[in-house]
């Protein structure tokens, strides 16, 4: 029993729409959840003050019943079609009520054109609703002829009162068919951006390559061994930059870089380079965070500078060794970047001019950084 009741419940709460039908979409769930409340409440009234629960058991029953078909159908047919079934389903069987003098037929007429008021605001396509309203209205005069309701009075108050509704529900249709193709265009505008983009970062990466393999073309000539390795190391400052351009226009999300496999992408050709016949073991340890390109720049920068120091100067007469990267935010929700290696500690002396670009990187991020000797060289920036 209770998994029943669960999947009654489930089948007025699923909605597979996310766009301006949503709105229709809960509206009728409503409409079909008051519909079963009231009928049901009418039905108990009937039965236990008035004692006389035949008639509106003769019609709640059926009305009920499409109710629940229409909760059961909802998230599983279209909306148009849901609304189609159920409402031409209700609008008949109150019809046969009426028509058979088996409820008062001026209250079966005002259930009736309130179904056709609903339909006028559910149903999108306005030919169908023109012609559900004319067949509705020459339904009603067939129940109103045996009656002594006035046909001219009728006639008048109903023209009158559906084109009312028709009129408002005309221009609500109309309204979301603009916001339709506005948002159509604002989707087709940004997605020309977005390849725009792409574009660009493609081609700033091109460029950068460009530029790293003119100076490697420049550093094979060069006899002097000092200005040679100047040139190799500006020559990967470069390529960490041109990774985070490559990163960019692969992804989707053209706002922010993925850390853990931008990082990883640096150490994989870092270690290419550097690794040589060392077996060096580096452990990433962060999960998936996106930043900026504004801050991810300096960071790929200094990331780039510390590991290539670790490469050249931690495991000097070693044959292994390991460094380990890490991110995680502190208390403060601020993100914190670590790297510990296990070499022979602080070597800044030998890369001056390195230290003090990853002094200059970390002001220009506004970023804290710490170093010491702890079993190696460690050291910690904070992103403020």
């Amino acid at each position: 029993m209770k998994n029943v009741f669960q999947s009654l419940v489930s089948f007025s709460l699923i909605s597979r729409y996310r766009n301006l039908d949503h709105l229709r979409y809960q509206i009728l769930r409503y409409v079909f959840i008051c519909t079963i409340i009231f009928i049901g409440c009418s039905i108990f009234y009937n039965f236990t003050i008035l004692d006389n629960a035949s008639k509106f058991l003769t019609i709640g029953i059926p009305i009920v019943s499409v109710s629940l078909l229409g909760l059961f159908i909802l998230p599983r047919l279209e909306l148009d079609s849901t609304i189609s079934i159920t409402f031409t389903l209700m609008y008949i069987g109150l019809y046969v009520a009426g028509y058979l003098q088996i409820l008062n037929p001026g209250y079966v007429i005002f259930i009736l054109n309130m179904i056709l008021i609903l339909m006028l605001f559910f149903i999108r396509y306005r030919t169908a609703v023109l012609v559900a309203c004319l067949v509705g209205v020459s339904a009603n005069i067939l129940i109103i002829l045996p009656t002594s309701i006035f046909l001219h009075e009728y006639l008048i108050g109903s023209v009158a009162f559906l084109s009312f509704f028709y009129a408002i529900s005309t221009l609500i249709y109309k309204y979301q068919e603009r916001l339709i193709k506005e948002n159509k265009n604002i989707e087709s505008k940004n997605l020309e951006i977005q390849l725009l983009l792409k574009e660009i970062h493609h081609r700033v990466k091109n460029n950068l390559q460009t530029i790293s393999s003119i100076l490697y073309l420049q550093s094979i000539k060069m006899k002097d061994v000092e200005a040679k390795e100047a040139i190799k190391k500006g020559q990967y400052r470069i390529e960490s930059m041109a990774l985070i351009h490559k990163n960019l226009y692969q992804r989707s999300n053209l706002a922010g870089i993925e850390m853990k496999e931008y990082i990883k992408s640096l150490v994989d050709n870092l270690k290419q380079v550097h690794g040589g016949d060392k077996d060096v073991d580096i452990v990433i340890k962060m999960e998936s965070v996106e930043l900026d390109i504004d801050t991810a720049i300096p960071i790929g920068l200094i990331l780039n500078e510390l590991l290539t120091n670790a490469f050249e100067f931690a495991f000097v007469n070693r044959d292994k060794g390991e460094i380990i990267i890490s991110m995680t935010k502190n208390l403060s929700e601020q993100y914190v970047i670590e790297i510990q290696d296990n070499g022979v500690g602080n070597n800044s002396a030998k890369n001056i001019f390195g230290n003090k670009l990853v002094q200059l990187l970390t002001k220009q991020i506004q970023a804290t950084f710490k170093e010491e000797n702890h079993k190696g060289f460690w050291c910690q920036l904070i992103l403020n």
